[in-house]
């Protein structure tokens, strides 16, 4: 009976070998950069601001200062100044012009159907008074007291 053995095993070429590994090594860091969460040093600026005006007695206009955002992704809350809310998490007005139930209403300046600088949302709620905070959460972040 005759042994057969082989003479030379090869498996894959070095070259292949580095490629591959450096191939993984990209996958796994651009899977972990993306999975973890952002931090920046210092505070982040809010994506959207107001200036507030007060135009009766309780009647408010805030202008905004915004990046494009989709009313449909916004909800807002107004909380007293004593920390209690008269609405909280409440869904933004998807209809420029329409009054909500809480007498909010948002004016799309250039008709682009998103909340951006330039609109404005006026507020006619009896049971708002000055010192009260408005707020926007969802995709975006922001607030203001009310003067």
């Amino acid at each position: 009976m005759k042994k057969y053995v082989r003479k030379k095993e090869e498996g894959v070429s070095p070259v292949i070998a580095t490629i591959l590994m450096v191939a993984i090594t990209v996958v796994l860091a651009a899977t972990l950069y993306l999975m973890l969460p952002k931090s920046g040093t210092g505070g982040t600026t809010p994506p959207i601001k107001f200036v507030a005006t007060k135009t009766g007695t309780t009647n408010w206009t805030l202008e905004v200062s915004a990046n494009d955002l989709r009313p449909i992704d916004l909800k807002y809350a107004i909380q007293k100044s004593d920390g209690s809310y008269i609405v909280s998490g409440v869904q933004f007005p998807a209809t420029s012009g329409t009054a909500d139930t809480n007498g909010v209403t948002w004016y799309d300046a250039n008709g682009d159907s998103k909340v951006n600088t330039g609109d404005t949302i006026a507020i006619n709620n009896s049971g708002v008074a000055s010192g009260d905070t408005f707020k926007i959460t969802a995709g975006a972040t922001g607030s203001i007291d009310l003067p």
